[in-house]
């Protein structure tokens, strides 16, 4: 296996940005990019790592269809603060003013959580409005509640009113909690819109 050094792998992703970013560049699938750019076979791993890295990083976006595009300017990437009603906001760094996001377009973002958004340009109101595209990292994975028990399971209802979805516990993982009492998480999985943490 050839490991890179952190060097090598940047001058990879400056190279990679810069060819997205050039005016001739036309939205191409991974594999399109390594037959442009002639990726030697031998090196086709080290080129999809490379490519991974900058998604993963939210410096380049990959649409539905898998091509590969540059961040657009409407896309920015901050930290979502959850309310109790649903809804949330986005904090982005050296920006004065938080971002709206909309209760059906969060994404299944939590409190403390790093996202990227797509910033809504007809939003209507006064306050710019977005629409969390990535969920880039977790917040805290540890989180304090009151344990509640029914027949086959438990769950958790946390402490923080911010985080408002129950935690899902197996019967299996309750550590011999009974309903009412004041327990430590951690989370394992984070769920999605549809299903819970």
């Amino acid at each position: 296996v050839i490991k890179m050094t952190r060097e090598e792998m940047n001058s990879k992703k400056e190279m990679i940005l810069k060819f997205v970013s050039s005016k001739e560049y036309k939205p191409m699938s991974a594999k399109e990019m390594g037959v442009v750019l002639q990726v030697p076979a031998k090196d086709k791993k080290i080129f999809r790592e490379v490519l991974n890295e900058l998604l993963g990083d939210a410096r380049l976006h990959m649409d539905l269809k898998g091509k590969i595009k540059p961040l657009s300017e409407n896309m920015v990437t901050g930290k979502f603060m959850a309310t109790q009603r649903g809804f949330g906001f986005v904090r982005v760094e050296g920006e004065a003013e938080d971002i709206f996001i909309p209760m059906h377009h969060t994404k299944g973002a939590l409190d403390g959580d790093t996202v990227q958004i797509m910033l809504d340009k007809n939003a209507r109101g006064k306050k710019r409005e977005g629409e969390v595209i990535n969920i880039l990292e977790r917040g805290s994975a540890i989180v304090v509640g009151t344990y509640s028990s029914s027949r086959s399971f438990g769950f958790v209802t946390a402490d923080n009113h911010k985080f408002t979805k129950d935690i899902y516990i197996a019967k299996a993982d309750t550590k011999g909690a009974i309903t009412g009492h004041k327990v430590v998480v951690e989370i394992v999985d984070y769920g999605n819109e549809s299903r819970n943490p």
